[in-house]
C-alpha cells in the first residue's frame, strides 16, 4: 500500500497569501513564511507554494519569499510560478526550492518539461494542472 503524504499548499498573489473561492474570488491570508511556519510545525510532508499572479504578470515568483520560507521550514518546497525558463527554474531551486512546478508554460512550451528534466532531474520536476 502506497504511504499517504500531506502537502501544505500555500497560494499567493505576488507576496500575499490567500484563500481562492471557484478561482474568481481572492480572500487575503496573511504572510506566506508564517503560513509556512505552521504547515511545517504541523507536520506535512511537503509544502507546495503557487504565486497565481507570476504569469499572469509576466514575472517570477518573488525569490525573496522563497528565501524567506526555507530559512525557518524544514519540509521540502516545490515553487509554481512564471517558471518558464530553465534559468529561471534555476534562480528557484538557488533560492531555496526542492522542486519547481510549471503549469501555463507547459502549454507554451512542452518541451521544457523534458529541458528542465535534463538540467534538474525528473524527480525535481511536477506539472500542475487547474481544474
Amino acid at each position: 500500500m502506497l504511504a499517504k503524504r500531506i502537502i501544505g499548499k500555500i497560494l499567493t498573489n505576488g507576496t500575499l497569501a490567500i484563500q481562492s473561492k471557484a478561482f474568481t474570488r481572492y480572500l487575503p491570508l496573511g504572510k506566506p513564511e508564517i503560513i509556512a511556519e505552521f504547515l511545517d510545525v504541523w507536520g506535512v510532508d511537503e509544502i507546495l507554494l503557487i504565486d497565481r499572479k507570476a504569469s499572469v504578470d509576466g514575472g517570477l515568483v518573488s525569490l525573496e519569499m522563497i528565501e524567506l520560507i526555507v530559512k525557518n521550514c524544514r519540509a521540502p518546497l516545490t515553487v509554481c510560478g512564471g517558471i518558464n525558463t530553465v534559468d529561471a527554474a534555476l534562480r528557484v531551486v538557488k533560492a531555496g526550492a526542492d522542486r519547481i512546478a510549471i503549469n501555463s508554460a507547459v502549454l507554451d512550451n512542452p518541451s521544457l518539461v523534458s529541458d528542465l528534466a535534463s538540467v534538474l532531474g525528473k524527480q525535481a520536476i511536477v506539472v500542475a494542472i487547474d481544474f
